[in-house]
């Protein structure tokens, strides 16, 4: 094979998936967004370090690793075409860097207009209810647009809605919670000692609330965001009514949970309080989970239909059928390490890695070139992975 064939420069649609873009204003104006959000959060968690700096550092860890069990689904649920790390992590970043604080700014301000026209009894009732779920829905939607802007290729599925809808409410969730855990710190609430301070709000936000939060509200906008830009088979209104009720249903969600209707009562037992948590909060994580599922099976659909006419030498029957799981995939890796040791198993990963890429270039109606140059890496990769097992 020659070398100049397998390093030849990848087709323009592939390489949306390069992050730093500085020929765009849009990536600019997140930069400056993000380091102005960076600023507001400082500033309203400066004052726990200061007095509680041993707490709040354990807060900070014990919400860092809250983050590794949704990482773990979403790379379960994104097997076929996994979004690289860097998009995620900016996802995730503008959910916290962005969205969150703009939204600590702008539900203040909405609620002393609001303390100001119907005064303090009907702000603290219903703000949480009428104010949070426009200002925190609206940015976290933002969130997947500027994905979609910055790298329109890099979302080909309602899935890809679902997963970065999904990494920016996470990030919105972290803040939030370590900002709410830092004033519960600094205004002596939940008991005198800080270390139980964290691990009540923890149990709280993070286990009792967390399944049903920000998470999901971004998963279900984000599904609506990528509906209306990659059905392109389906008409106009179709997927902007579809995207409409997906973003109403995150809004609406979002205020029932904090409609004052639907709150623990305050002589409730940790039982009651729990079983009102799941039954506000079940239907919207089930309506996710099914969304997710059944994106994964059209996925599945559209991925065994890209490869289903290759020849065997690039994709052979047995091949398709492992790629479409991660434990086959698991197990395929261990056979080649066991003929080769880690350069087969290397070996062995790339050729999976080029040949979900030439199934998304074929399900995507790349051009017949980009096709064919996928193709050729294929069977580049292939021999590769011959030429060490046979060594």
């Amino acid at each position: 094979m020659n070398l100049a064939t397998t390093t030849e420069r990848e087709p323009a649609w592939g390489r949306a998936q390069r992050l730093w873009r500085p020929d765009l204003p849009l990536v600019w104006l997140t930069i400056g967004l993000a380091a102005f959000g960076a600023l507001v959060l400082q500033a309203n968690v400066a004052a726990a370090f200061d007095r509680q700096l041993s707490a709040t550092s354990l807060a900070a860890v014990v919400w860092a690793l809250y983050v590794v069990p949704f990482v773990v689904v979403v790379v379960l649920l994104d097997l076929l075409e996994p979004e690289p790390p860097a998009y995620l992590g900016s996802a995730f970043a503008w959910g916290a860097l962005v969205a969150t604080p703009i939204a600590l700014v702008a539900n203040r301000s909405a609620q002393a207009v609001m303390t100001n026209v119907w005064g303090v009894e009907v702000t603290v009732r219903w703000a949480p209810a009428v104010v949070a779920p426009v200002t925190e829905e609206i940015l976290k939607a933002l969130g997947v647009v500027v994905v979609v802007l910055v790298a329109r290729p890099q979302v080909t599925t309602v899935l890809d809605g679902i997963v970065y809808g999904a990494f920016v409410g996470l990030g919105f969730q972290v803040a939030e919670n370590f900002v709410y855990t830092t004033d519960a710190l600094t205004g002596g609430l939940f008991g005198a000692e800080p270390g139980h301070v964290v691990v009540d709000l923890f149990v709280l936000r993070g286990l009792e609330l967390g399944l049903w939060s920000h998470v999901v509200y971004g998963a279900l906008g984000g599904f609506g965001i990528a509906y209306l830009v990659v059905e392109t088979g389906r008409s106009r209104i179709q997927r902007v009514v579809v995207c409409a009720a997906s973003l109403l249903a995150a809004w609406g969600l979002h205020a029932l949970w904090n409609a004052p209707f639907t709150r623990v009562p305050a002589d409730a037992s940790a039982w009651e309080a729990l079983g009102v948590y799941v039954l506000k909060g079940l239907p919207a994580l089930a309506l996710v989970l099914v969304l997710a599922v059944l994106a994964r099976h059209r996925e599945v659909a559209w991925f065994a239909g890209a490869l289903g006419e290759e020849d065997a030498d690039v994709v052979s029957p047995g091949e398709q059928a492992m790629l479409r799981t991660r434990r086959s995939r698991r197990a395929a890796l261990a056979e080649a390490r066991g003929r080769g040791g880690t350069p087969a198993r290397r070996a062995a990963r790339r050729l999976q890695t080029l040949q979900v890429q030439l199934a998304v270039r074929r399900a995507l109606d790349a051009t017949p070139e980009e096709v064919a140059l996928a193709r050729t890496r294929v069977r580049a990769a292939r021999q590769a992975l011959d030429d060490v097992t046979a060594g």
